[in-house]
């Protein structure tokens, strides 16, 4: 193996070997430096030591370093520095050209729903005169993204988050490329075809620093390695003198053939030495980077999205917008002093002196919401997928080029004229909900004693989850299909801790809502009795808690069916009003009689007694449904977009 940088189709430094800057030994005068660190020192705290200490870095145009070292010893503190990212307090940084950090966390670095829109977002900045639809095709070309353009970067793999942020950063068209691991996650092919990609930009005189674990990449390609360590650079040479010269952090192929070929760094140069035959080195890629010409023309997406630029808001509405905002944030933060929930007691069915709360809080949130008001076309707020199996659009709807909202249930069925044929199972869950559940609660109420309401909650929720039994029967169910609904149902008894200290004013039933339209009716009864179960563990659990398991699931039972059968559309006003009957007619419609039933017993049960309850329960009711309303309101959009990436993702539609 003779002496120089290493190599892996025989020329001086596979891919990089036009590049002048690769030591002293170069004839040609070395290239300008685009990239300088003198005596750069840095702490994230002043109580901490320092990250970074009096580091010299140096990089030419057109050159490929690579920093190396063990965990902890500043290496990507150091590049984000080198980025402009993080300030020194001591010491100077000069860049020439634009400057560019892919981070070791590529999900920093997307922002929008799906890759196309990341990827049209940063063409269209980067620039603004050409065709930011050709530079996208290109960048998707080159890092294999064509069939991904139209996921969520967060519904990616590792490697293809990798590939799509490499995409990202290459449409900026950086003078000075900082890669923070961009090898992690990548499979083999892609390794090479990424060599190709730097190979390319070296040749174009881009400037690389990367910071990598990867020793047999850095070797292969790289045309120079430092080690860091301690915050700063403790070595640097050409990759044959840097790992050759190193007995602990070299290669593998190094370890193995030190003794008889101690300059060795490489595979390659191992079969080379051993008479084998070296497979050729990374080829450059036949697309043309980002940033050169064509005429070619990005494919429209897989389901046209229609979409509407929404104006900017006026200043009056901002105004009023914070405003709002900041009156409800001390409206809970005042409410939030009240620990002693014998202070909110009732007085002839109104809250004594703390009824200003409620309404100075409802009033609040409606004039936030109604200042934030833009209209939103059904398609934007609610993705494929959220509920289901896509429904086939109106005749009117079709026309004018508007998509119908997606179906929801998880019980099969097809589609037909908006509507979808309900499945056995779920006419099965129908019969055990409304007659079952019923006639259990009837059998509860005779039972005697103060604890019959143990088994009778028990007996409820067996009775909800049953359809699940028969959903499962036949075949293995997977974790996932139960954990997305368990932390639902987290969330909610969540929701409803956080809100203690205003009675009725809770999330639950819009999560319970939300979950039947995205996942179906039977996951919707589930949700809402198993969050009202789980959340009295908090709020004392009682002979009320049957009852409330009832209304909550029936709630959730009703909005899976109902948006199945084409009843209830996925937007948020009519969600909104389905909340707020829901809270008045149905919980409160059952609740009040039955707290008369807990309270005078059955044999004394008589409408009289009823009208009571019922008129006293009514303002309480009222502010359910006003907080049902106001929580769709604002949490309707992007749970079903969160709930529908979900069920896309882990296969739930599917099933």
């Amino acid at each position: 193996v003779s002496d120089g940088p290493s190599s892996t189709d025989g020329s001086a430094v596979s891919g990089v070997s036009s590049a002048p800057s690769r030591g002293p030994e170069g004839e040609s005068p070395a290239p300008e430096a685009v990239l300088a660190a003198e005596n750069v020192w840095f702490a994230y705290d002043k109580n901490l030591p320092d990250a970074v200490r009096g580091l010299n870095l140096t990089v030419r145009r057109g050159e490929f370093l690579a920093l190396l070292g063990g965990n902890g010893v500043g290496k990507s503190t150091a590049l984000k520095l080198l980025a402009g990212v993080l300030k020194p307090y001591r010491g100077e940084i000069r860049r020439g050209g634009r400057t560019v950090l892919l981070p070791q966390n590529p999900q920093a670095l997307f922002a929008r729903r799906t890759v196309r829109e990341d990827l049209l977002e940063t063409a269209s900045g980067a620039c603004p005169d050409g065709d930011p639809g050709a530079q996208v095709l290109r960048a998707a070309a080159l890092c294999r993204l064509e069939g991904l353009l139209d996921r969520h970067p967060y519904d990616l793999s590792g490697g293809e988050q990798q590939r799509a942020a490499l995409a990202k950063v290459l449409l900026t068209g950086p003078d000075v490329l900082l890669l923070d691991e961009p090898t992690k996650g990548l499979d083999a092919e892609f390794k090479r075809q990424f060599a190709g990609i730097l190979r390319s930009l070296l040749r174009r005189g881009t400037t690389v620093v990367m910071v990598s674990h990867d020793l047999e990449f850095c070797a292969s390609y790289a045309g120079r390695c430092a080690l860091f360590f301690d915050g700063s650079v403790a070595a640097c040479g050409s990759p044959r003198s840097f790992f050759s010269g190193n007995s602990f952090y070299t290669t593998s192929a190094n370890r193995m053939a030190r003794f008889l070929l101690p300059r060795a760094v490489t595979p390659e140069e191992v079969i080379g030495a051993c008479g084998g035959e070296v497979p050729p080195g990374p080829e450059e890629p036949g697309v043309d980077l980002p940033g050169a010409g064509g005429g070619a023309v990005l494919p429209a997406p897989d389901a046209e999205v229609p979409r509407e630029k929404r104006p900017k808001l006026p200043l009056w509405r901002r105004i009023a917008a914070c405003a709002a905002g900041l009156t409800s944030a001390g409206t809970l933060l005042a409410a939030s002093g009240m620990v002693d929930l014998r202070s909110l007691g009732l007085t002839e069915g109104i809250l004594a002196d703390k009824v200003w709360l409620y309404v100075l809080l409802i009033l609040s949130l409606t004039l936030l919401a109604a200042s934030l008001r833009r209209r939103k076309p059904v398609s934007e707020a609610v993705p494929e997928g959220a509920g289901g199996a896509a429904r086939k659009p109106r005749p009117e709807a079709a026309s004018s080029g508007a998509s119908a909202g997606p179906a929801a249930s998880s019980g099969g069925g097809t589609a037909s004229s908006g509507r979808s044929r309900v499945s056995r199972r779920t006419a099965l869950a129908s019969v055990l909900i409304l007659l079952a559940v019923p006639l259990t609660l009837a059998v509860g109420v005779l039972i005697p004693g103060s604890g019959s309401y143990y088994p009778v909650s028990f007996l409820v929720l067996l009775e909800c989850m049953l359809p699940f039994f028969l959903r499962f029967e036949g075949r293995r169910p997977q974790a996932r299909e139960l954990v997305v609904i368990a932390v639902i149902c987290a969330i909610g008894v969540a929701g409803r801790a956080a809100f203690f200290m205003l009675p009725q004013f809770k999330p639950v039933m819009a999560l319970t809502i939300l979950a039947g339209v995205a996942f179906g009716g039977e996951s919707g009864f589930l949700v809402g009795a198993l969050t009202m179960l789980t959340s009295n563990m908090l709020f004392s659990q009682g002979p009320w808690t049957p009852w409330q398991m009832f209304c909550m699931g029936i709630i959730g039972f009703l909005a899976g069916i109902l948006f199945r059968r084409g009843r209830l559309r996925p937007r948020t006003g009519a969600l909104c009003v389905y909340g707020a009957l829901s809270a008045v007619l149905i919980y409160g419609g059952v609740m009040n009689p039955v707290s008369a039933l807990l309270a005078v017993g059955g044999d004394a049960l008589s409408l009289e007694t009823l009208i009571p309850f019922w008129v006293s329960g009514f303002p309480l009711d009222c502010v359910h449904g006003a907080a049902t309303v106001l929580f769709l309101y604002f949490g309707a959009e992007p749970m079903l977009w969160i709930l529908g990436r979900v069920r896309r993702k882990y296969g739930l539609a599917d099933n």
